[in-house]
Order: structure tokens, then C-alpha cells, then sequence
């Protein structure tokens, strides 16, 4: 430790193996670095160690935090070392078995868990816009109760999908921690938008009319709207396609009671 690599001049803080054959250490920043000095050309399978460690070295920087990789660091390390003495590429796959399982379920934790923050920190921003406009405009507004339940209820609904399906999210284990964030309250929004969107068809007796008295009702399809991320989408489909036509409210009929005599 403290001497320099004969390839790059770094200081090496760590050494993690060396043998005449090749050497794995730590420099700086925990940057891992080799050298191969069993021969001018390095083997099929040292190339494949290689590789798949600079794969998985890529991953770790894109989905972990600096303060967290260490740990996954050293045993991609180890890894490393152990594949540069391998004799086939079946030798390096398994030694690399155990750390690619490790770092891509490392990464989905920490993708799944930043777009659940995204999502989270969304409808608490959107709940604090919602209580402010409904402070102001609660009672001058007929349909502003309906409006601001829906959106609630889309917002929190799309939080009960998020959580629903969090260890099923499809992202890209090389996408930034930014990405799943921005992602999970781009879900959030849209939960939000499609709840507003059903109050207000439903306002205008697009979309079960007969239900725009009932709030309890408005806001469970609210939910729904929230929940589902076809619902909305459907029934605009169906709008256009002209499968969805406008009711007019049914008149009331008239009073058959008769004065008396």
C-alpha cells in the first residue's frame, strides 16, 4: 500500500490480491484497478473477468450511492482477482455468480426506493397545493369539492399502484437514482391529472353522470383513475371512438298529488 501502479502512477490504498499472474488493488476514490503480468496478451477468460467487471462497476456507480458502495466494491473486486486467475469462461462466470446477483438486486432496491420517494415527495407537494385551492375556493366553486377529492384520491392512488407493483418496477439497473425519481412522480402526476379529468367528465355527464351528486362515488372512481393507468386512457379512447355518448339528466316526473276536495 502506497506504492504506485506500473500502469496508471496511482497510489494504491488497498490491495485486494496479487500473485505473479495479476493484481487487483484500490486506488483513490475506491477505483478498482488491475495489471496482468503473466503475459503480453491477457487470456479469453481474463478479458471476460474484465468485462463483466467493468459492467458491473458501472452499474454500481449509476444506481448506489458513493457512501454505500464499498462493501459491493470489494466483493466486485474480489471477483475481479478471482476471474484473472481463471482458466475458462465457464471458471469466470462462476466466480462472478454470487456478486452479479448481489449488485443487480442492490440496484433495484435502490431504483425501486428512489421512485417511490419521487412519488411520495409529489403528493405531499401536490397535497399542499390542493389544501391551498381548496381553502380558497371550497365554497365559491360548486364543483371545486369534487375537483380537489378526485385529485387527492388519483394522487393516493397512484401511490397504492406504486406500492403495489414496487418489486416488479421496470427499470434500467444503468439509469440514474435521478431518473427513477423524476419517474416516480411523473406517476404520481398522472394520477393526479387523470382524477381531475374524471370529476370534470363526470361534470359534464360524459362519464357517469348519474353519480356527479355523490361524492364518496366521485372520489372512489377517483382513486381508481389513480390506481389503473388504462382507466382514464380507456375512456378518452372511448370519447373519441364516440362509444361514450353525453346523457342529458333524465327529467323528473311530474307530482301526481292532486289538491284536495
Amino acid at each position: 500500500m502506497g506504492d504506485k501502479l506500473f500502469t496508471s502512477g496511482e497510489a494504491i490504498t488497498f490491495v485486494v490480491g496479487q500473485t505473479d499472474r495479476a493484481g487487483v488493488f484500490l486506488v483513490a476514490g475506491d477505483h478498482i484497478r488491475w495489471e496482468f503480468y503473466a503475459a503480453h496478451l491477457v487470456p479469453p477468460a481474463a478479458s471476460r473477468a474484465r468485462a463483466k467487471y467493468e459492467a458491473l462497476w458501472y452499474e454500481l456507480s449509476r444506481s448506489t450511492g458513493k457512501k454505500l458502495r464499498r462493501p459491493l466494491i470489494l466483493q466486485i473486486a474480489n471477483a475481479l482477482f478471482g476471474g484473472l486467475h481463471a482458466d475458462s469462461a465457464g471458471e469466470v462466470d462462476e466466480v462472478f455468480k454470487i456478486v452479479e446477483d448481489t449488485v443487480h438486486y442492490n440496484a433495484k432496491a435502490h431504483q425501486a426506493f428512489r421512485y417511490l420517494m419521487g412519488a411520495v415527495s409529489a403528493l405531499g407537494l401536490f397535497g399542499v397545493i390542493e389544501a391551498v385551492f381548496a381553502y380558497a375556493f371550497w365554497d365559491d366553486v360548486a364543483s371545486t369539492r369534487s375537483i380537489v377529492l378526485t385529485a387527492v384520491a388519483g394522487g393516493i392512488g397512484a401511490v397504492l399502484s406504486v406500492l403495489q407493483r414496487l418489486s416488479s418496477l421496470d427499470i434500467s439497473p444503468y439509469a440514474p437514482l435521478w431518473y427513477a425519481f423524476l419517474q416516480g412522480m411523473a406517476r404520481v402526476v398522472l394520477g393526479v391529472l387523470f382524477g381531475v379529468f374524471f370529476a370534470l367528465a363526470n361534470k359534464a355527464n360524459l362519464v357517469l353522470g348519474t353519480f356527479a351528486d355523490n361524492l364518496s362515488a366521485v372520489t372512489v372512481f377517483g382513486a381508481l383513475s389513480g390506481i389503473s393507468e388504462r382507466f382514464v386512457p380507456e375512456l378518452i379512447r372511448k370519447l373519441e371512438s364516440g362509444e361514450v355518448e353525453r346523457r342529458e339528466p333524465e327529467a323528473q316526473p311530474a307530482s301526481q298529488d292532486q289538491p284536495g276536495r
